[in-house]
């Protein structure tokens, strides 16, 4: 959300300098297409749709391929003392 939010601001005209897209994708290290695609959302959708994140049904919890359990044990072989 934050880059949405600075992509935008770089790229409004009553916040001088205005960037052009490459130089925009080139201070915040992200692609052009990514510029073209925000810009192009907040002319089609608006602002609000533009900073809000869609997340994918994979990415919620109870889609979890690992649980806590799982985490834990690997938290503690990562952590554990070096295999000789």
């Amino acid at each position: 959300v934050a880059n949405r939010i600075r992509i935008l601001k770089d790229m409004d005209a009553n916040h001088p300098p205005v960037k052009t897209y490459k130089q925009c994708a080139s201070d915040h290290g992200i692609s052009e297409p990514t510029i073209t695609n925000v810009v192009r959302k907040l002319v089609n959708e608006g602002l609000d749709a533009t900073i809000k994140l869609k997340r994918s049904v994979n990415s919620d919890n109870a889609q979890r391929k690992v649980d806590g359990r799982v985490e834990a044990k690997l938290l503690e072989v990562a952590c554990g003392p070096v295999p000789k």
